[in-house]
Protein backbone atom coordinates (compact mmCIF):
# COMPACT_ATOMS: atom_id res chain seq x y z
CA UNK A 1 0.00 0.00 0.00
CA UNK A 2 2.97 2.45 1.26
CA UNK A 3 4.74 1.22 -2.24
CA UNK A 4 1.71 3.07 -4.32
CA UNK A 5 -0.24 5.64 -2.23
CA UNK A 6 -3.36 6.92 -2.03
CA UNK A 7 -4.48 6.31 -5.76
CA UNK A 8 -4.89 1.98 -4.95
CA UNK A 9 -8.22 3.21 -3.41
CA UNK A 10 -9.35 4.56 -6.46
CA UNK A 11 -8.85 2.68 -9.00
CA UNK A 12 -6.46 -0.05 -10.32
CA UNK A 13 -2.35 0.41 -9.99
CA UNK A 14 -0.02 -1.54 -11.92
CA UNK A 15 1.49 -3.25 -9.12
CA UNK A 16 5.66 -5.50 -9.30
CA UNK A 17 5.35 -8.54 -7.87
CA UNK A 18 9.37 -8.39 -7.61
CA UNK A 19 9.40 -4.97 -6.26
CA UNK A 20 6.70 -6.24 -3.07
CA UNK A 21 9.02 -9.23 -2.79
CA UNK A 22 11.84 -7.43 -2.09
CA UNK A 23 10.74 -4.83 -0.16
CA UNK A 24 8.71 -7.88 1.87
CA UNK A 25 11.58 -10.14 2.06
CA UNK A 26 9.12 -12.43 0.24
CA UNK A 27 9.61 -14.91 -2.20
CA UNK A 28 7.72 -14.00 -5.87
CA UNK A 29 5.91 -16.78 -5.40
CA UNK A 30 4.60 -16.12 -1.86
CA UNK A 31 3.42 -12.37 -3.25
CA UNK A 32 1.62 -14.24 -5.81
CA UNK A 33 0.08 -16.62 -3.03
CA UNK A 34 -0.63 -13.42 -0.67
CA UNK A 35 -2.43 -11.59 -3.33
CA UNK A 36 -4.35 -14.40 -4.68
CA UNK A 37 -5.86 -14.61 -0.97
CA UNK A 38 -6.62 -11.40 -0.32
CA UNK A 39 -8.26 -11.09 -3.20
CA UNK A 40 -10.34 -14.17 -2.47
CA UNK A 41 -11.15 -12.80 1.04
CA UNK A 42 -12.34 -9.61 -1.41
CA UNK A 43 -9.86 -7.46 0.36
CA UNK A 44 -8.63 -6.54 -2.89
CA UNK A 45 -9.36 -6.77 -6.49
CA UNK A 46 -6.42 -8.29 -8.04
CA UNK A 47 -6.17 -8.92 -12.00
CA UNK A 48 -2.61 -11.01 -12.46
CA UNK A 49 -0.75 -10.42 -15.68
CA UNK A 50 -2.09 -8.54 -18.51
CA UNK A 51 1.23 -6.41 -19.37
CA UNK A 52 1.50 -5.41 -15.52
CA UNK A 53 -0.69 -6.63 -12.40
CA UNK A 54 -3.40 -4.41 -11.17
CA UNK A 55 -4.94 -4.32 -7.75
CA UNK A 56 -7.28 -2.36 -6.35
CA UNK A 57 -8.60 -2.17 -2.61
CA UNK A 58 -12.55 -3.02 -2.38
CA UNK A 59 -12.65 -1.89 0.95
CA UNK A 60 -12.34 1.98 1.15
CA UNK A 61 -9.79 3.53 3.27
CA UNK A 62 -10.36 4.29 6.78
CA UNK A 63 -10.65 7.81 7.83
CA UNK A 64 -7.80 9.72 9.86
CA UNK A 65 -10.31 10.81 12.40
CA UNK A 66 -10.74 6.89 13.35
CA UNK A 67 -7.01 6.62 14.27
CA UNK A 68 -6.84 10.13 16.46
CA UNK A 69 -5.03 8.79 19.60
CA UNK A 70 -6.17 10.90 22.72
CA UNK A 71 -3.02 12.06 25.26
CA UNK A 72 -4.83 10.22 28.07
CA UNK A 73 -4.75 7.24 25.97
CA UNK A 74 -1.06 7.37 24.88
CA UNK A 75 0.04 8.00 28.93
CA UNK A 76 -2.31 4.68 29.66
CA UNK A 77 -0.65 2.97 26.83
CA UNK A 78 2.98 4.12 28.14
CA UNK A 79 1.75 2.81 31.45
CA UNK A 80 0.67 -0.17 31.30
CA UNK A 81 4.23 -0.87 28.84
CA UNK A 82 6.28 0.80 31.89
CA UNK A 83 4.88 -1.74 34.18
CA UNK A 84 4.84 -4.53 31.76
CA UNK A 85 8.76 -3.65 31.51
CA UNK A 86 9.08 -3.48 34.88
CA UNK A 87 7.67 -6.70 35.05
CA UNK A 88 9.83 -8.72 33.34
CA UNK A 89 13.00 -6.26 34.44
CA UNK A 90 11.60 -7.95 38.30
CA UNK A 91 11.54 -11.60 36.76
CA UNK A 92 14.93 -11.31 35.72
CA UNK A 93 16.71 -9.91 39.09
CA UNK A 94 14.55 -11.34 41.33
CA UNK A 95 17.36 -14.23 43.04
CA UNK A 96 14.29 -15.73 45.48
CA UNK A 97 10.83 -15.72 44.40
CA UNK A 98 9.70 -18.81 42.51
CA UNK A 99 9.47 -17.90 38.94
CA UNK A 100 6.29 -19.46 38.36
CA UNK A 101 4.84 -18.00 41.53
CA UNK A 102 5.76 -14.31 39.56
CA UNK A 103 4.27 -15.06 36.51
CA UNK A 104 1.03 -16.66 37.79
CA UNK A 105 0.92 -13.32 39.83
CA UNK A 106 1.13 -11.30 36.34
CA UNK A 107 -1.59 -13.12 35.11
CA UNK A 108 -3.92 -12.20 37.97
CA UNK A 109 -3.39 -16.21 39.26
CA UNK A 110 -2.33 -16.88 42.50
CA UNK A 111 -0.48 -20.19 43.71
CA UNK A 112 1.16 -20.45 47.07
CA UNK A 113 3.06 -23.50 46.11
CA UNK A 114 6.62 -22.79 44.93
CA UNK A 115 7.38 -24.97 41.89
CA UNK A 116 10.61 -26.24 43.20
CA UNK A 117 11.93 -26.13 39.42
CA UNK A 118 12.98 -22.88 38.81
CA UNK A 119 16.19 -21.78 39.57
CA UNK A 120 15.49 -19.78 42.45
CA UNK A 121 13.59 -22.59 44.03
CA UNK A 122 16.19 -24.88 42.84
CA UNK A 123 18.82 -22.38 44.78
CA UNK A 124 17.12 -21.65 47.69
CA UNK A 125 16.39 -25.55 48.41
CA UNK A 126 20.39 -25.70 48.17
CA UNK A 127 20.88 -22.77 50.39
CA UNK A 128 18.63 -24.75 52.98
CA UNK A 129 20.83 -28.10 52.30
CA UNK A 130 23.67 -25.60 52.99
CA UNK A 131 22.57 -24.70 56.37
CA UNK A 132 21.33 -27.88 57.80
CA UNK A 133 24.78 -29.40 56.38
CA UNK A 134 26.68 -25.98 58.58
CA UNK A 135 24.32 -26.81 61.52
CA UNK A 136 25.61 -30.54 61.05
CA UNK A 137 29.29 -29.85 61.03
CA UNK A 138 28.70 -27.32 63.61
CA UNK A 139 27.10 -30.22 66.28
CA UNK A 140 29.78 -32.88 65.21
CA UNK A 141 32.30 -30.09 66.50
CA UNK A 142 30.91 -29.55 69.57
CA UNK A 143 30.32 -33.14 70.14
CA UNK A 144 34.66 -33.35 70.09
CA UNK A 145 34.00 -35.01 66.40
CA UNK A 146 36.95 -32.31 65.24
CA UNK A 147 38.58 -34.50 62.23
CA UNK A 148 37.02 -33.08 58.95
CA UNK A 149 37.08 -37.12 57.59
CA UNK A 150 35.51 -37.98 61.11
CA UNK A 151 32.95 -35.19 60.85
CA UNK A 152 32.23 -36.20 56.88
CA UNK A 153 31.88 -39.63 57.57
CA UNK A 154 29.32 -38.98 60.76
CA UNK A 155 27.05 -36.91 58.44
CA UNK A 156 26.29 -39.74 56.34
CA UNK A 157 25.24 -38.63 52.39
CA UNK A 158 26.12 -39.18 49.55
CA UNK A 159 27.65 -36.21 48.37
CA UNK A 160 30.83 -35.49 50.24
CA UNK A 161 31.75 -32.57 48.61
CA UNK A 162 28.75 -30.72 49.74
CA UNK A 163 30.03 -30.97 53.38
CA UNK A 164 33.34 -30.38 52.18
CA UNK A 165 32.25 -26.91 50.55
CA UNK A 166 30.42 -26.29 53.50
CA UNK A 167 33.43 -26.56 55.56
CA UNK A 168 35.18 -24.22 53.79
CA UNK A 169 32.19 -21.97 54.07
CA UNK A 170 32.25 -22.03 57.66
CA UNK A 171 36.08 -21.49 57.78
CA UNK A 172 35.86 -18.31 55.49
CA UNK A 173 33.22 -16.91 57.10
CA UNK A 174 35.42 -17.57 60.51
CA UNK A 175 32.57 -19.40 62.16
CA UNK A 176 35.04 -21.97 62.66
CA UNK A 177 39.03 -22.81 62.77
CA UNK A 178 41.63 -25.54 61.55
CA UNK A 179 44.23 -26.34 63.47
CA UNK A 180 46.69 -29.64 63.21
CA UNK A 181 44.70 -30.66 60.78
CA UNK A 182 41.47 -30.21 63.24
CA UNK A 183 38.14 -28.02 63.42
CA UNK A 184 37.19 -26.22 65.95
CA UNK A 185 34.12 -23.55 66.90
CA UNK A 186 35.22 -19.82 67.10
Amino acid sequence: MRLYGGDIFVDFCKISKTLISKKGNLKIEEVKRVLNQLHKQKIIDYKPKSNFEQITFIIPRANNNYFSLKSNDIKKRKNIEKLKQDFIINYLENEFRCRTQIILEYFDEIDYEKCKKCDNCKKNNLKKLDRNYKKEIIKCIKNQINNPNDIINTINIDNKNLIISNMRTLLSEEKIKIKNHMLFII
